[in-house]
């Protein structure tokens, strides 16, 4: 999971963590879908730069996944709510007077626990029915509590770290191996590989396409103007790449596309086209609020 954090030079490196994971399949398409994870390191860096975080981080979500498959390839999206939990948040700072007109400080910290909300997609590889590997990608939005409580010499000030109560983007992936248990399912699997109804690159997805392309344009334009203005970029996935300038825009936009086309095509050598047209127009869309959103950002006067 990489923390929320500025994205500057005190962004700490992805956290790795371990857990557990189970789902209920309601059927073919829907299925109830739990996960519990822990950090492995114990975090105490992250605590003076976010306001709410630091020590060991757990998580435990509980939502809904929805997948479209065959018999061996799937494309699932999610959204778990759940809590995130930290054992070592700063949560307060005691200033302490000392002889010689100074003071001394020291710091508590406690476990605070946070309303969260994963929402995200992915791809998985089923081998035979009893086994799956899923790879998956998700904004963990975090509802943080960010007031810290300082003791100066008796008086206790409660203090705002941003703002008393934000919210967070983390950007968190997931590799996993999950068993099937339990009665196989009756299901009917989409048809793959045999012959379309249309050819992928009509007219039609060539103006779909080319719609996105424009519209990533521009949002891709108005993100380095914005950039350029000292605003920091929100997206937690795209924030890792736009910081760097022209060159990590483009390379964005590389990786944006090809996985926009390549989900296309499999999704046209499944036989499901409205889902096929539908992924550049969400896409298109997007960008589309996007750019709007970070041109009325740049058009604010400045403090």
């Amino acid at each position: 999971m990489r923390l929320g954090c500025t994205m500057g030079s005190k962004c700490a490196a992805p956290q790795m963590g371990i857990g557990t994971g189970a789902a209920f399949n309601l059927n073919q398409h829907f299925a109830l879908d739990s996960q519990f994870l822990t950090l492995v390191n114990n975090d105490s860096v992250q605590s003076l730069y976010e306001a709410g975080q630091g020590g060991r981080g757990e998580e435990f979500l509980l939502g809904v996944r929805t997948e479209v498959r065959t018999r061996h390839y799937g494309f699932f999206a999610v959204d778990r709510p759940g809590l995130v939990s930290w054992s070592g948040a700063l949560t307060g700072v005691t200033f302490t007077p000392t002889t010689n007109n100074g003071f001394d400080l020291s710091y508590q910290y406690q476990r605070r626990t946070n309303f969260a909300d994963e929402f995200g997609g992915g791809a998985e590889y089923s081998p035979n029915d009893r086994v799956h590997v899923r790879v998956e990608m998700a904004d963990l939005m975090v509802h943080t509590n960010g007031t810290i409580r300082y003791d100066i010499a008796g008086v206790v000030v409660p203090v705002c770290m941003s703002a008393c109560s934000s919210w967070t983007n983390n950007l968190q992936t997931t590799v996993g191996v999950y068993m099937s248990a339990g009665r196989a399912m009756e299901w009917s699997p989409n048809r793959f590989g045999e012959r379309p109804e249309h050819p992928f690159l009509d007219r039609t997805n060539q103006m779909l396409i080319a719609t996105s392309l424009l519209a990533q344009a521009a949002d891709a334009i108005t993100t380095q103007r914005f950039l350029r203005h000292g605003i920091v970029e929100g997206n937690p996935i795209a924030a890792p790449f736009v910081k760097y300038g022209w060159s990590g825009q483009i390379g964005l936009a590389v990786l944006t596309n090809v996985g926009e086309i390549g989900g296309m095509r499999a999704l046209h050598k499944m036989h499901l086209h409205r889902m096929e047209r539908m992924l550049p127009l969400s896409l298109g869309s997007a960008s589309a609020v996007m750019s709007y959103r970070n041109q009325q950002i740049s058009d604010r006067p400045s403090k």
